[in-house]
């Protein structure tokens, strides 16, 4: 009786084991894609932290309207870079991230093209030699790579399969950073 018992569960038992398996395996991929996605942010904030730097470094008059929104400008970002640094692959984080560095690029464009004239670049090269638009371009392939990581994980978080446990967990889709045309 109980033999019979056993032969008629067992093929149950193993295709429970098999799908918890295949769970804990699936679900492991999505968290190391998703960490991905952070250690890929985690090289590309230093270069936003520098851009933020250079900003600072190059001040313009305190009481002059384009100083003004510079500041409020480096400001937003800096509180977008610190709050998309958390958890970089929430969408609305790195969106306001990338609004706060369309902000902060258009501002700066506005205050060189205020302070300097119209000879001089609005690119100022700093002691070292770097420049505004070096800095954009030193973000471009962290970027990228970082858009990267993301498309994999948005990618694995909607397959059949994994999108089920992704649904269950919640794990929602990242968003890519996007890439300015002039730089970062």
């Amino acid at each position: 009786m109980v033999s019979s018992v056993l032969l008629s569960w067992w093929p149950w038992g193993l295709a429970t084991a098999v799908l918890l398996c295949w769970c804990v395996g699936a679900v492991n991929r999505l968290l190391r894609l998703r960490m991905s996605i952070a250690q890929a942010f985690a090289a590309l904030a230093p270069v936003w932290q520098r851009r933020l730097a250079w900003v600072q470094a190059h001040a313009f008059a305190p009481g002059s309207q384009a100083g003004q929104r510079l500041a409020a400008a480096r400001g937003q970002c800096a509180l977008a870079l610190e709050q998309a640094g958390k958890k970089p692959h929430i969408c609305a984080r790195i969106h306001s991230l990338a609004l706060a560095g369309n902000a902060l690029d258009a501002a700066w464009a506005a205050a060189s093209a205020e302070a300097l004239p119209p000879s001089a670049n609005a690119s100022r090269p700093d002691a070292d030699g770097t420049t505004w638009d070096a800095l954009g371009h030193q973000a471009l392939p962290l970027q990228m790579a970082f858009n990267a990581h993301v498309a994999r994980y948005n990618r694995a978080v909607t397959l059949f399969p994994a999108s089920m446990l992704a649904f269950l967990l919640r794990l929602k889709r990242a968003a890519p950073l996007p890439v300015a045309p002039g730089g970062a």
